[in-house]
This record gives structure tokens, C-alpha cells and sequence, in this order.
């Protein structure tokens, strides 16, 4: 009992004299000790010290062996949905223009068929007459509007304005313009031209859930137009 407390006793102090030691020096990795084989007094020695007559040594290590790993804590909690990426797509939606010839007044929506293709999200299409669509159904978020066609049929002007207008009204894009191609139209004659639609792409932000997306008739006056190579794709990001 008294060698066990004289251990103790000899391992504390060892403790004050590393814990004491100035910050450079780099503390030891064993304790060396010489004990008295008779009385179990301890002597706190350097290392490779020769231990007297009656005395034995005893090392300690002063860091332990590594532990096992305890078990697995807790699940956490779910973190809060993060903020929507920008760049990719999430939906593809393709229409054709109506082929049948429509009279219309200004502000009078051009009338689609389809949707012909959709791939991801779907943009809900506003039914219209003869079976069309005249409205598109957008929730928010950024789309890309491509309009295009080539040989179409304007009888009253020699160029047309289609315009997209949102319902709300949260963006205000370009129009884009039907202009002769340079062909006059074989069914009219009188120098009648067909028209290409030009202009690009439209960006659109939508703000508002359940936007109506319309193609207007922005022209100069009531138009009646066939548009048989025509096609409308509107792409989610």
C-alpha cells in the first residue's frame, strides 16, 4: 500500500515538474523513476540514470495508448433547404403555331398547338379557340422564349410585331418582328411578301405564381395570318 501511494505521490509531482517546464523544452514521452526496493520511496530520475544499490527502476509513459472509438452520436436535424441553383434545366416545353388562317385584332393572342414535346417541368398551356393554345401557364422563375418561323403568310401588312406579355405584368421583353424574306407569297400575289420571324431569344422573369404568358399581335392593325413553319420552345432554369 505504502509503494502504491509513494508511486502516486512520485507520478504527482512529476506531473508539477512537466506542467512547470518552460514552454520551449519538449516534454517527455516517459517518466523514469528509481524505487526503493525496501521502503518504496521513489526518486523522479532522468533518463539512462543508473538507480542505487537496493533500487529498481520504473518507467511510465506519459500518454496512455490510443482508446477505442465510442459509439456513433445522434442523427442532427435536416439543414434548411438551400436557395435554387441557377444554370440548369428544369423543364422543355415545344409547340407549333397554329396552321389554320386567324383573323386578328391587336392585342389578340397568336394561337399554338401542343405542347408537341416536354421534357422536365411542364408549363401548363391556356386552352383557346379551335382547339388552340393561346396562353402559357408559368410558375416563378427565369425561361428562355425561342420564337421562330420562316415563309408566313401576312395578308394586310408587310410586317408583324408579336409581342410576349406577362399577366401579371413583372417583365416587359422585346418583340419580336416578322419581316419579308425576300419571297413573295404565291397565294396572294401583288407583291405580297412571306414572312421570317427574327429577333432572337427572350429572357422572362417571373415573379408571380400562375403567370399567364401570351404572343400578342402588336402590330398596326387587324392581321389575318397562316403560320405553317412556325415553332415556340419555352426552357425552365
Amino acid at each position: 500500500m505504502s509503494n502504491l501511494r509513494g508511486i502516486t505521490y512520485a507520478l504527482a509531482i512529476a506531473g508539477v515538474f512537466l506542467i512547470g517546464s518552460p514552454a520551449g523544452a519538449q516534454a517527455p514521452a516517459q517518466i523514469f523513476a528509481c524505487v526503493n526496493s525496501a521502503n518504496g520511496s521513489v526518486r523522479i530520475v532522468a533518463q539512462n540514470t543508473t538507480c542505487r544499490r537496493r533500487e529498481h527502476l520504473v518507467v511510465w509513459n506519459v500518454v496512455g495508448p490510443q482508446g477505442m472509438a465510442g459509439p456513433a452520436g445522434p442523427v442532427g436535424p435536416a439543414g434548411a433547404q438551400g436557395p435554387q441553383g441557377s444554370g440548369l434545366v428544369q423543364g422543355v416545353n415545344e409547340f407549333i403555331c397554329a396552321s389554320s388562317s386567324n383573323t386578328m385584332n391587336v392585342n389578340d393572342p397568336y394561337l399554338f398547338i401542343g405542347p408537341t414535346r416536354s421534357i422536365g417541368t411542364s408549363v401548363g398551356p391556356h386552352p383557346g379557340p379551335n382547339g388552340g393554345v393561346d396562353g402559357f401557364l408559368l410558375q416563378p422563375g427565369l425561361y428562355q422564349i425561342h420564337l421562330s418561323g420562316f415563309d408566313l403568310t401576312g395578308l394586310q401588312f408587310k410586317r408583324q410585331f408579336m409581342i410576349p406579355v406577362l399577366n401579371p405584368n413583372d417583365d416587359m421583353p422585346q418583340a419580336w418582328i416578322a419581316s419579308p424574306s425576300g419571297i413573295d407569297d404565291p397565294n396572294i400575289g401583288n407583291g405580297t411578301p412571306l414572312l421570317n420571324i427574327a429577333g432572337g431569344d427572350r429572357l422572362l422573369q417571373v415573379v408571380h405564381p400562375n403567370t399567364t404568358l401570351q404572343i400578342q399581335n402588336g402590330g398596326l392593325g387587324t392581321v389575318t395570318t397562316e403560320m405553317l413553319n412556325c415553332n415556340l420552345i419555352i426552357t425552365q432554369f
